[in-house]
């Protein structure tokens, strides 16, 4: 199986100085987000894997091969889709709420595969396909782990038991996740669980036998640990064995967002103050809470692995990074221990390309968003420029 050796090499061409960007910036890197999805691959024998858009859209204009289809949640992710030109049948329309309109254009625009939430979802996927003349439109049907996603095991067998009354759909197979930041063996036995005793009663009860086994794991990232890549790769020989298990019965898929995601990005900020209060050393960066989130977390006293640039020598300081919010909230690391800080100088926060871009709280205060790049053996393209936030937070 692949080892750290690999990461090592896939990390070393981008440990120099950056060029000329403007910051606050994400720079999401492609060699990263390729060889996170080969080291996947590689250790769940190569099964098909599917990226969930939400961990980061910005990705799907750098998908590499051993990503076979995307999830999309949304008809606003399906848009960003359709501009990038995501080939149709690649996609999976999911999400707990679709209306008869997005199904629609879901429908026209030729998507592989859609999720069913509900009995109602059902109807609305079967009354478009039916106005589309639209035949056996393959759909998988989502179980529930306890939660407002999907229908419970009652209500899918009675999808499957009456199934003649959706003559335009083919239920194509099952969707089935539970949740993100699974770290431990019985938590992917107990998804396990799940899945097989509702295809053993698929099986038994209404002779069907599943075409497709749509799974997301939500395996943990490592963040904040001293070593996150060989942490991630003692989780991957871990929970690998019982997903394999279940592959040798059924033709089984993984649908990744964070895990996938996480290694390939950057956030880099610039110091824009520094001073001494109450005893304590400040930075004030121009991002903040707002542009950096790991696991929705407030961050202060956890560390994520952290770049200085330029790197001076002599001795070591504590600062506390803050950022740009009016608000005591606003502290990315408390007591960072750096090489003396000069403003102007940079700070890169590794590992934030899962959902900082889009889940952080980015309208308060009506801040800029960042810059967002993409870099490509050393070249860096502007994929968004600086958006001022104000005109979304005023009346129009």
């Amino acid at each position: 199986m692949p080892g750290i050796e690999v990461i090592e090499e896939a990390y070393s061409h981008i440990k120099s100085d950056f060029p000329d960007i403007k910051t606050p910036c994400y720079i999401f890197h492609e060699e990263l987000f390729s060889e996170r999805a080969r080291l996947i691959r590689s250790w769940f024998k190569g099964l098909p894997l599917i990226f969930s858009m939400k961990a980061n859209p910005f990705l799907l204009s750098i998908l590499p091969p051993d990503i076979l289809g995307v999830e999309v949640c949304s008809p606003g992710e399906l848009s960003i889709a359709k501009k990038l030109s995501i080939a149709p049948e690649k996609i999976i329309y999911s999400g707990v709420l679709k209306e008869a309109w997005d199904i629609g254009r879901a429908l026209d625009y030729g998507v592989g595969l859609l999720t069913v939430e509900s009995s109602c979802q059902a109807a609305f996927i079967e009354n478009a396909a039916r106005e589309r003349g639209k035949w056996a439109v393959p759909v998988l049907l989502r179980l529930s782990s306890g939660n407002q996603f999907g229908m419970d095991e009652k209500t899918i067998l009675e999808l499957f038991k009456n199934a003649e009354q959706y003559p335009h759909l083919d239920f194509y197979g099952i969707h089935y996740y539970s949740g993100t930041a699974k770290h431990r063996v019985k938590d992917i036995e107990r998804d396990v669980a799940a899945l097989e005793g509702l295809l053993l009663s698929l099986e038994s009860l209404c002779g069907y036998s599943v075409k497709l086994l749509e799974y997301g794991p939500g395996f943990k990232a490592s963040y904040f640990s001293e070593d996150n890549e060989k942490e991630d790769i003692e989780l991957l020989r871990e929970l690998s064995e019982p997903v394999l298990r279940l592959a040798e019965k059924y033709p089984l898929q993984l649908e990744m967002g964070r895990f996938l995601a996480a290694p390939s990005g950057e956030y880099v900020s610039s110091v824009k103050d520094l001073k001494e209060t109450g005893g304590g050393r400040y930075a004030i960066l121009d991002g903040g809470i707002h542009q950096l989130n790991y696991y929705g977390q407030t961050m202060a006293m956890r560390r994520p692995p952290l770049r200085q640039e330029p790197k001076r020598s002599g001795h070591i300081e504590k600062v506390t990074l803050c950022g740009s919010l009016c608000t005591a909230a606003d502290v990315l690391l408390k007591e960072a221990e750096l090489s003396p800080l000069e403003i102007g100088d940079r700070l890169c926060f590794q590992r934030s390309g899962a959902y900082s871009v889009t889940e952080a709280p980015a309208l308060f205060l009506s801040r800029q968003l960042p810059r967002i790049y993409l870099e490509s053996a050393g070249n860096f393209k502007l994929a968004r420029d600086f958006f001022w936030t104000d005109s979304l937070n005023s009346i129009s």
